[in-house]
């Protein structure tokens, strides 16, 4: 699972820089290694955009906060924590429209079908 863990983690410093996370970085690894060798792919790991990497990340990170690093949870409940948790999506989008050579701002374009993102972030919100 060390790949999992390699390919998320510039994802879950941006979201928990993002989150303005107290917990340290360290501590926030440490418990996520544990959590990482629980899951179990069939095949190999997804090719995943930014956004998609992003979201990853950011639903690892509110089941830490609810489950082994509660430590975390307030980063979720603080006021304006949706917005944040929206924003870095958002910018995920950004960085991967860039990649591709698109814009994220191009006129009538969704990214990454934010009303959806919206909506399951607000499941993270609420218990």
């Amino acid at each position: 699972m060390s790949a999992l863990a390699g390919l998320l983690e510039p994802h879950m410093h941006a979201v928990l820089h993002a989150l303005c996370a107290s917990v340290p970085a360290s501590e926030v690894a440490k418990r996520l290694s544990g959590m990482l060798r629980t899951l179990v792919f069939p095949g190999p790991i997804p090719s995943l955009t930014v956004p998609q990497w992003r979201l990853m990340a950011l639903a690892m990170l509110r089941a830490l906060s609810m489950y082994r690093l509660p430590a975390l949870a307030p980063a979720f409940e603080a006021p304006g924590a949706g917005e944040r948790m929206l924003g870095v999506l958002q910018q995920g989008a950004a960085v991967a429209a860039e990649c591709e050579g698109g814009s994220a701002g191009a006129p009538g374009a969704t990214p990454f079908g934010l009303p959806h993102l919206s909506a399951l972030v607000d499941l993270f919100l609420h218990d």
